[in-house]
């Protein structure tokens, strides 16, 4: 079963991707990706992002759900912003900043996140909590199978610890297991809370309906 952005941010109703079943999000426009690549000194970077932006958590779960602890879970998520590879994020590789190639496996290291902001992996198995705890985002047999990177985790807030207009920041890097290159320069994300009654409001979809895999 596909699950992509819209269904998700739609919330329809009995679109329930289980661990056991593979849902990979098509491109969408209202993406927000950070896009990855691979610099002259062989280094992990990033390219025209601007990480001084504040991005909201405004998609509201109302109905219970479950979340990576197996707790029960109410509160605002995004999925936004992610990682995408430098060509299908829409740029040209140069001599300067290249494409991604050969071994690699990346993966998003977590370094700090602000309580009570929660961060989990894109199939929203897995809970990131400590500095050093990590999710893959890809490797050159993903590229080589999906004909791209496109990786988004769940950043979330239980309701009970909602403060509109707080600001609250994960900081992370993007490092190669592999070792073929180097780990990028440390970088944060920004979320404003929104308001009450801001949101937009999921009627009775429950926070398992929101798991997807991407490759």
């Amino acid at each position: 079963m596909k699950l992509d952005r819209t269904t998700l941010k739609l919330g329809l109703a009995g679109l329930i991707a289980t661990a056991s079943t593979t849902a990979i999000a098509q491109p969408d426009e209202d993406e927000i990706d950070v896009p990855i690549g691979i610099t002259h000194s062989g280094q992990i970077g990033f390219l025209d992002f601007d990480f001084d932006e504040l991005f909201g958590i405004d998609f509201l779960f109302t109905d219970s759900g479950t979340a990576p602890d197996g707790s029960p879970f109410v509160g605002l998520f995004t999925d936004d912003p992610g990682v995408r590879d430098l060509v299908s994020a829409g740029f040209a590789p140069t001599l300067e900043f290249a494409q991604p190639s050969g071994t690699f496996d990346f993966r998003f290291e977590l370094l700090a996140i602000d309580a009570p902001l929660r961060m989990a992996d894109p199939s929203f198995d897995n809970e990131l909590a400590l500095a050093g705890d990590t999710f893959d985002i890809g490797t050159q047999d993903t590229l080589a199978t999906l004909g791209e990177i496109d990786s988004h985790p769940f950043y979330f807030i239980e309701q009970d610890n909602i403060v509109p207009g707080q600001i609250l920041s994960v900081t992370g890097r993007v490092i190669d297991a592999e070792g073929t290159f180097t780990a990028s320069e440390a970088f944060t994300f920004q979320f404003l809370v929104p308001a009450p009654g801001t949101a937009l409001a999921f009627g009775a979809v429950a926070l398992t309906a929101a798991r997807r895999r991407r490759g």
